[in-house]
């Protein structure tokens, strides 16, 4: 059942938090400490972002801006940290007009720093995307009357990984490899003879590499 795999996954997913939280139980730890805000952009290009119908699928280039707060610090080796991020791109799926997404992605990261000797950082993380589909309306001589001539909202799951490198003592630089999937959960359907019942699982719904700076205050 769909409820048993995602338990699944959870467990996987805590069992990949207890060495970070391991390691850091001998330092000291500290909440909301200061000079815990950051701000990040990345460029990032999205693969293979599905269609609504058809199952046509469209890669495309986009912007990324966020911030984040470190909530824990444990000793300065292990941060439990709290990302929202923004980006927008336009897709050109076959037999549609051209869609316009919003990625409003809320994550929640655990970042470690294992080498004491490199500036270097490691995070993973978890969470949900709101999505926000604007479908462009063209005119009858081909040229698009406007944005928002359809709008709808979808939500995803989505999850990260991803690697730090300080470049000065405010800036580091950040590459990550996110992804989201989907899930229809359980769906009812008939037709004049027969009635079917299905239990559908999680999906792929899409695959974000990015490159690019954070600056800490």
């Amino acid at each position: 059942m769909r409820c048993s795999r995602n338990i699944k996954k959870l467990a996987v997913i805590l069992l990949l938090l207890v060495p970070f939280l391991g390691m850091a139980k001998k330092h000291k730890v500290t909440y909301f400490s200061p000079r815990s805000f950051y701000v990040y952009s990345m460029a990032s290009w999205i693969t293979d972002v599905p269609s609504d119908y058809y199952g046509f699928e469209d890669d495309a280039a986009s912007p990324v801006l966020g911030m984040g707060y470190t909530i824990v610090n444990f000793g300065n080796r292990t941060l439990l940290n709290l990302e929202f991020d923004a980006a927008t791109s336009e897709f050109d799926f076959d037999l549609f007009s051209p869609t316009r997404i919003w990625f409003y992605t809320l994550t929640f990261n655990v970042e470690y720093r294992s080498f004491l000797q490199l500036p270097l950082n490691v995070y993973v993380g978890f969470g949900g995307a709101m999505l926000h589909y604007s479908y462009k309306k063209t005119g009858q001589n081909g040229f698009i009357a406007d944005w928002s001539a359809f709008d709808e909202n979808e939500y995803v799951f989505a999850a990260n990984a991803g690697i730090k490198v300080r470049l000065l003592k405010n800036v580091m630089l950040r590459a990550e490899l996110r992804h989201y999937w989907k899930s229809f959960g359980e769906i009812f359907y008939w037709d004049d003879e027969w009635e079917y019942y299905y239990d559908d699982d999680t999906y792929p719904f899409g695959t974000a590499i990015s490159l690019g700076l954070e600056l800490h205050f």
